[in-house]
């Protein structure tokens, strides 16, 4: 019953949804014995039966009767397993007569009588008086032969038609329309089928059980015809629970049941500028969910297409494209920019990464996770359609790693307003190289000297040589801007400071050697639910701090695969070391050092501790649901 709400929040109509909803109780996937009893034998599931039949009867009444009706109902259940329909009326009245269907071991359900003895059989009256056209469902006929008898309640006419499986896979179909109806007479259709072709309606004429007179019905065959796509919604958690709210769910709507093979195959999914990673049919089996590789939302017209999708009896609907609708009630913007390479032209190669503000709803213990990553065009653009405002105020991040040197750049924004236009280029800097002379307090030249540049601009570059027998050296692949060159030999140190000024250019740095060196050393590691696991490839960055507080990167290193760090040829004085895998989590150590001093300086990240959520999802008979998919 929530399904079929949920559809026609998805866009399915209401009749359809009716309509399914019979399938569904008196049929499914298997019928639940016990709930098939409750419909049949209790007044609440003889009510059900009758007020489903009372909202039919207008989209009945649409189609042009209970005949005509029950061919729209034969060919959706085409696709489906073994089934038999059968539609009673007089136009799109109520035919003057009685209606029972009988299954070959004598069970049966009758318009004279709620409930009812066939398993998955229900006769429903569409309309809300005593006398009303009648819809005729059998969801698993296996018990052959069946009649469908008609007895006269009074003078008139009937039409009618019955729907029954072929044996190969197809549905065969008879009516009859304007058949005369005489009071107390009756008329019956045995469908055996063991010989599907050979339906006629036989008359009672003589009153004695006979039914000597034959009239041939009207006989077409119907097919499967494969599931229709009906609809493709992104959705979060206002529409399922399980849902995030960040643009990466879609939920597909088909017309029908579609099989478990081909609906959950990615391939046969596609939407422009994305993929679709992984999809799982649920539920009843017309909701197909999935998940997205880039964010969707309200804000930029999108379309999905399916292709490939099969029924339960294999057969392949059409190849279709709807235009995607979001039912995201969270604010979000849309974010374009460009990828400018060092040069200012357009990075035809880049990646931009996209991270959030993850806060749970009392905004206690907010994180920052990475959510997608999308390649720019040829023209180094790139577009996010749906980056999600968090509802405690914290920023997105959008990134891309320079390709020459491994620099991160990044750039942190906040979504003010839904639907907001933002552009958030991001440019990786230019490089450049330094070079200089290593002397000592006397102005001799040092030869064999180590020395390290790094990037004021970015510490997490640099670069590192010796000098010459003249005591010269040069150091390329910096980052435009400030850079700090220290030199050291032995336990003698020397640093100095230079501006690379535009991309391409060399800023000359000499350096005295007039103190002592510094090592510093340890290992990183990240504590979380109270496990503490080694962090490799983190830049670990010494900064000199200054005495007005001024920090200025002296040297840098990448942990191991065992989080281990080692950093020499470091100045005295005051430092501070900083291991930070983003804006957000950070740890720092501080002190003085003097000449000569071997620091040992573990680091330990310490992240948000995080748990486990499970239970166990049941169908309305009690059953377990398997097969789900949880987000």
């Amino acid at each position: 019953m929530a399904e079929s709400g949920l559809r026609q929040s998805l866009g399915e109509t209401l009749p359809n949804a009716l309509r399914d909803l019979a399938t569904d109780f008196w049929g499914g996937s298997t019928i639940d014995p016990g709930f098939d009893q409750v419909l049949r034998t209790t007044p609440a599931g003889q009510n059900f039966a009758k007020v489903l039949g009372a909202h039919l009867a207008q989209p009945a009444t649409q189609a042009g009767g209970a005949s005509p009706y029950e061919l729209q109902v034969a060919q959706v259940l085409a696709s489906a397993p073994n089934f038999i329909t059968a539609g009673v009326g007089s136009g799109t009245g109520p035919a003057p007569v009685s209606v029972t269907l009988t299954d070959g071991a004598g069970n049966q359900v009758s318009s004279d009588t709620p409930g009812g003895t066939i398993l998955g059989g229900v006769l429903l009256p569409l309309g809300s008086s005593t006398n009303s056209p009648v819809l005729g469902l059998l969801t698993s006929p296996t018990s052959s032969p069946y009649m469908l008898v008609l007895t006269g309640q009074s003078n008139g006419a009937a039409d009618l038609s019955i729907s029954i499986p072929r044996g190969d896979g197809t549905v065969v179909r008879g009516t009859a329309a304007n058949v005369t109806v005489v009071q107390g007479q009756q008329m019956r259709v045995v469908a055996d089928l063991s010989n599907p072709n050979n339906l006629a309606l036989q008359v009672d004429s003589s009153g004695n059980g006979s039914f000597a007179t034959s009239i041939p019905l009207t006989m077409q065959v119907i097919s499967p015809a494969g599931p229709n796509l009906i609809s493709a919604t992104v959705i979060g958690p206002e529409t399922v629970s399980q849902a995030g709210k960040f643009g990466l769910n879609l939920v597909a709507l088909f017309d029908r049941i579609v099989d478990s093979t081909s609906s959950v195959a990615a391939t046969n999914y596609s939407i422009p500028n994305n993929t679709i990673t992984s999809a799982s049919r649920q539920l009843s089996g017309r909701l197909v969910f999935a998940n997205l590789a880039q964010p969707e939302g309200p804000y930029v017209p999108q379309t999905f297409a399916a292709s490939g999708i099969a029924d339960q009896r294999g057969i392949t609907g059409p190849t279709a494209s709807v235009n995607m609708q979001s039912r995201l009630q969270d604010p979000g913007a849309v974010v374009t920019g460009r990828v400018l390479g060092a040069d200012g032209n357009a990075s035809p190669t880049a990646t931009v990464n996209y991270s959030n503000t993850v806060s749970p709803p009392d905004c206690s213990d907010s994180a920052v996770a990475g959510f997608a990553n999308v390649p720019v065009r040829s023209d180094g653009i790139y577009q996010y359609r749906y980056v999600h405002q968090d509802q405690c105020g914290g920023p997105f991040q959008m990134s891309t790693k320079d390709p020459q040197t491994g620099a991160v750049r990044s750039v942190s924004a906040y979504v003010r307003a839904p639907g907001q236009q933002m552009v958030i280029d991001l440019a990786l800097l230019g490089l450049g190289s330094v070079a200089g002379r290593v002397s000592d307090l006397s102005g001799n030249p040092v030869p064999s000297a180590q020395v390290v540049a790094i990037s004021g601009t970015d510490p997490q570059i640099g670069g590192r040589a010796f000098t010459d027998g003249v005591g010269n050296y040069t150091i390329g692949g910096i980052t435009v801007g400030p850079v700090t060159v220290t030199a050291v030999k032995g336990i003698s140190l020397g640093t100095s400071a230079g501006n690379i000024e535009r991309a391409g250019t060399t800023a000359v740095v000499n350096v005295t050697m007039n103190g002592g060196a510094v090592q510093v050393s340890g290992t990183v590691t990240q504590l979380q639910n109270g496990t503490s696991t080694p962090v490799p490839g983190l830049p670990v960055v010494y900064y000199v701090v200054g005495t007005a507080g001024s920090k200025t990167p002296a040297g840098v290193a990448t942990t191991a695969a065992d989080g281990s760090f080692t950093i020499t040829g470091m100045p005295t004085g005051s430092f501070d070391l900083v291991a930070a895998p983003n804006s957000v989590f950070q740890v720092d150590h501080a002190g003085v050092a003097v000449a000569g001093d071997r620091l040992l300086i573990p680091l330990e990240i310490v992240l948000p501790t995080t748990g486990t959520v499970n239970g166990k999802v049941t169908l309305p008979g009690g059953l377990p649901a398997a097969g789900l998919s949880f987000f």
